[in-house]
């Protein structure tokens, strides 16, 4: 993004939450399970049944970037959810701030 004129850096943050069937699944390449409960500071070994998936979608310009993703197994409390999108705007905003 540090190659984008000032004005195509302009953007808004869209939050989704979406059902999913509970699955879980070997990334063999990564030694990891994929599929158990995980927010942003914590991971817990109960399947998740939603997907929390954040997105980058430009104001000005025809650009969106995944931003991030979490499996949960419930919904976000609020406190959650604020933290987690501070964190995510703290991330994006250092990375296409600094050139």
């Amino acid at each position: 993004m540090n190659n984008l004129k000032d004005d195509a850096k302009d953007c808004v943050l869209c939050v989704d939450e979406m059902s999913i069937k509970t699955n879980l699944f070997y990334n063999l390449s990564h030694d990891y399970i994929v599929g158990f409960n995980n927010s942003y500071d914590r991971k817990t070994y109960e399947p998740a049944k939603h997907v929390l998936c954040f997105m980058l979608r430009s104001i000005n310009y025809n650009w969106k970037q995944p931003a991030a993703y979490f499996f949960i197994n419930n919904s976000f409390s609020g406190l959650d959810l604020q933290n987690t999108i501070f964190a995510v705007i703290k991330s994006y905003s250092k990375n296409i701030t600094q050139d």
